[in-house]
């Protein structure tokens, strides 16, 4: 097995994912990516900085720049910032599962203040509860 590299902001979107993407493409892997993480088929997941296992099929991924960086680093900065961890650290399988970590430290309004401005808001699951 591997690791699975994600960007924090990921983290959110894949708990209020409903098939919606930026084209059919990008909406599978997600989907990939979710099921590998449910199933525990992975090594670690990787908090990383810029594009992750998600983006690699994004169509704002331009040869590994992602071309909504500064609105996406701005989410993912705050995110790391509210749930005080660092760029690269990894949780393993046997650890707390992450999802946990997010939902016990975040609040409705670190919620609201990270995805204020995502396009997926309307739709995401997550972000409405």
């Amino acid at each position: 097995m591997e690791d699975i590299t994600i960007r924090p902001h990921h983290l959110l979107c894949m708990q209020g994912f409903q098939g919606y993407g930026y084209d059919e493409e990008f909406a599978i892997k997600m989907k990939e990516i979710i099921d590998k993480i449910a199933e525990c088929k992975y090594e670690n997941i990787v908090i990383t900085k810029g594009i992750d296992d998600i983006c690699k099929t994004c169509p704002n991924n331009n040869d590994g720049i992602c071309d909504k960086d500064d609105s996406v680093s701005y989410m993912d900065n705050l995110l790391i910032s509210k749930l005080n961890i660092n760029y690269g650290v990894k949780f393993t399988k046997l650890e707390e599962n992450i999802f946990d970590i997010i939902n016990n430290k975040l609040t409705q309004n670190d919620i609201e203040e990270i995805c204020l401005d995502c396009m997926w808001s309307d739709v995401c699951t997550f972000y409405k509860k």
